[in-house]
Formats: structure tokens, C-alpha cells, sequence
């Protein structure tokens, strides 16, 4: 209502200009327009003049943060602005939490971690946050980033060096690849998701078939930590890791293709663990 801003002590049962779309003095931002409205009482001696007094209307907008987005990089990748992962029209002038090596919304995959980092962005109407979902892999990355761009995306993986040091197979992946891949586009899949095929270390004819997958946990045996220094300054410190041949267990994708199957597994980035959610819910939740 246009009345509450007025100052002083007015009378009531006066008149707005321009009219505004409520017929009286309550003003909608979604329908009026900004700008000056004056209110009228009107004299009742023509010996008086009317009295008026105006109400400057401006509108200020929400902020707006944009969307949620991913990132997958490769952690030998340059850096890159969070800014630029966020879906939708977001406004500068946020802030990022937690809080990047840069001092700013530049990641280095170098020195940051991967996981969920929160854009927020505060005005005096309110505030908007949004958030980047950044993980690093080479193959998996350039899959994420294309079901983030709507693209039905799938990542390739060969196994290497099951059969002796120099054992690469790329018949096998030749051989078998483009069915598999034109089978899957034809069946289609959530688009929330992508899908990840390994091939066996084995020759094409070999394969023993076709397996679908949950994502297996390789236990590799960390050989050394190197040093390095950054180009920027500073040092940092590489864990190098040996391949270890393990016993993964059965329905992952590594007991599979350790079995001479293509495996393929759906995979997202909700990285959320919903057994543990449950327990710290369980533990440590305010009630309500």
C-alpha cells in the first residue's frame, strides 16, 4: 500500500495518479510500473488548494546465481572459472564457498579439491546461491560434461597390461564398440546419467560377453610421493601409485572386465552416500 510510505500525517480517502492496476492504493510490482505516484486530497473550500504529496517507486530485482551446473576436468587441466559452469543468467559479485587457493572463483584442479562448491550471491531482496559439481577424470569428465550440455554421452575405456606390459587391444574395443554403442543410443538412457564401458584386456574374439555393472573400487598401492613446483610458485607433492592386480567383488566393473567381459555401468555425479546420510541424520539432527 502505496499510503505507508508516505511521510508525516496524511488523511485519508485520497486519490493516486497515475492509476494504478488495483483500482486503489496497493501497488504490484509484477503489474505497476516504477516511477512517481502522487496522492490528492482534494479541498473541500475552493478557497483551498488540494494537497498532494508523491511516492517514488523503484524495483529491485533478486539476485540471481543461475543454475546448478558440473565440471570434469582432468587434474592436469589449466584452471578454469567456476563462474562460467553455472546454468542459467547468473549475476556477478557472488561469493564461492568453500573457498578456492585463488581468493577467487578460479579453480586449479592442481590444488583444489573436486567436489560441490556453492556460488551465493546477497542483495536487499533476499539472497540466491547455486552450485558446481567439479570432478576430476579424463574420460569420465569429457562424458559428464557432455550430459551437461543435453548431449547423450558415453566414456570408453580400454584395459591395458593384464596380458603382459606391452598388451593393448584396440581390436577389441574396434570389434565391438560401435554395435554396443549404437545398441545403447537406440535404448536410450536417463539423461541425468552417463554410461561408462570398459573392455577387457583380451583379444576381440575372446570377449565373453556383456555384463551391466556397479562402479568397483581399485586397490592401489601408493609407490612414492614427488615433488613439485608450481609455475605459479610454490610446491606440491604428486602421489604416485602402482598397479596392483585386486579381487573385486562380483557385479563391479572390475571383476568384470578382470573376467573377460565388457562391462558397462551408469554412472552421475551425486556423490552424495546415502547409507552414511542416514546415520549422521540419525546421530547428530536437530529434531524438529
Amino acid at each position: 500500500d502505496l499510503f505507508n510510505s508516505l511521510g508525516g500525517t496524511p488523511d485519508v480517502g485520497g486519490t493516486w495518479s497515475p492509476t494504478l492496476a488495483s483500482g486503489t492504493g496497493i501497488f504490484d510490482p509484477s503489474i505497476d510500473a516504477a516511477g512517481l505516484y502522487t496522492y490528492t486530497i482534494s479541498s473541500v473550500s475552493p478557497a483551498c488548494p488540494d494537497a498532494t504529496a508523491t511516492v517514488e517507486v523503484s524495483i529491485s530485482q533478486g539476485p540471481n546465481a543461475g543454475n546448478d551446473g558440473t565440471l570434469n576436468l582432468c587434474d592436469s587441466t589449466n584452471t578454469v572459472d567456476l563462474f562460467d559452469s553455472l546454468s542459467g543468467t547468473p549475476e556477478i559479485g557472488g561469493t564461492w564457498s568453500p573457498a578456492l587457493n585463488s581468493g577467487t572463483g578460479v579453480l586449479d584442479p592442481n590444488t583444489d579439491s573436486e567436489g560441490v562448491y556453492t556460488y551465493t550471491l546477497t542483495n536487499s531482496c533476499g539472497t540466491s546461491s547455486a552450485t558446481v559439481d567439479v570432478s576430476f577424470s579424463g574420460t569420465i569428465a569429457a562424458a559428464f560434461q557432455g550430459m551437461q550440455m543435453g548431449i547423450p554421452s558415453i566414456a570408453l575405456s580400454l584395459a591395458r597390461g593384464f596380458q603382459g606390459e606391452t598388451s593393448l587391444p584396440w581390436n577389441t574395443a574396434e570389434m565391438h564398440g560401435s554395435k554396443l554403442i549404437s545398441d545403447l543410443y537406440n535404448h536410450g538412457w536417463n539423461s541425468h546419467s552417463i554410461l561408462s564401458i570398459n573392455f577387457p584386456d583380451v583379444a576381440a574374439k575372446s570377449v565373453k560377453g556383456i555384463k551391466i555393472t556397479s562402479q568397483g573400487s581399485r586397490d592401489f598401492q601408493m609407490s612414492g610421493v614427488r615433488k613439485k613446483s608450481h609455475p605459479r610458485g610454490g610446491d606440491y607433492y604428486w602421489l604416485t601409485y602402482g598397479a596392483g592386480r585386486s579381487d573385486p567383488p562380483e557385479g563391479t566393473d572390475l571383476r568384470a572386465i578382470y573376467d573377460g567381459y565388457i562391462s558397462i555401468t551408469p554412472l552421475h555425479t551425486n556423490l552424495t552416500s546415502t547409507s552414511e546420510l542416514k546415520m549422521l541424520v540419525k546421530e547428530f539432527s536437530s529434531p524438529q
